[in-house]
């Protein structure tokens, strides 16, 4: 767990929930919609159209990808809470573990993202099926006017924004060289058990074709032709 000020130069007062009219869309989320649209459009007259289990699969493939997913909670007062979850983890833990770092764990919250704003409601539904991969801000929405949402004892932890950037870094390090082969390819690298084996058959002796019977005479005839002096 990480928490810190998502700007520490604000002063820690909370700050009110944008209105549902700010995440209205504009014309360049227009444009980006229909740049998007021609492309699910080529995609499917180039017959790459995923079905359900097509989809199922590609998120079962990134699910063993990632051992862990970073969550960032962005609260209203600019406080962060950070976690990490497992993929196949449901958002019910993201609600736990939000509630157990409230100042009041009955708190009544929403947590959406943007944009555009889309509340997430259903607990049931797992982090890889919310793509959640590898990383996601997911931002809590609340009526109350008690501040600040988070506890004292959470608070006491807090650590800087340049902290939690590293944390996250160290996760998707740590991810990469527990998928990394033992041996890369790329590198040249020959394994050092494969080495052994070469080493050991060369220092085999080796042995001597047998003698081609073609080459040497067996019989002890002599040619006709051939004449010995006398």
């Amino acid at each position: 767990m990480v928490v810190y000020r998502q700007d520490s130069s604000l002063p820690a007062t909370p700050s009110q929930e944008l209105p549902d009219s700010f995440f209205d869309v504009t014309v360049e989320d227009v444009q980006k919609m229909h740049h998007d649209h021609k492309k699910q459009l080529r995609q499917l007259s180039e017959g790459s159209l995923m079905t359900a289990a097509m989809r199922q699969a590609q998120q079962d493939r990134k699910a063993d990808l990632y051992a862990k997913t970073v969550i960032r909670v962005q609260f209203p007062d600019q406080w962060v809470l950070q976690g990490c979850f497992r993929p196949r983890e449901s958002l019910k833990a993201l609600v736990k573990f939000i509630r157990e770092n409230l100042a009041v764990p009955q708190l009544k919250f929403h947590l959406y993202t943007t944009p555009p704003k889309e509340i997430l409601r259903s607990g049931k539904m797992t982090f890889a099926e919310a793509g959640f991969l590898p990383a996601a801000i997911v931002h809590l929405g609340t009526e109350s006017l008690r501040w600040p949402l988070l506890s004292e004892e959470c608070l006491g932890h807090a650590q800087s924004a340049w902290r939690a950037e590293v944390v996250q870094a160290e996760a998707r390090e740590r991810q990469s060289f527990a998928t990394k082969p033992a041996v890369s390819e790329s590198t040249g690298r020959s394994d050092p058990r494969k080495r052994k084996t070469v080493a050991a058959s060369a220092a085999e002796p080796r042995q001597s074709a047998p003698a081609d019977s073609t080459s040497r005479s067996t019989t002890g005839k002599v040619p006709k032709w051939f004449k010995t002096g006398k």
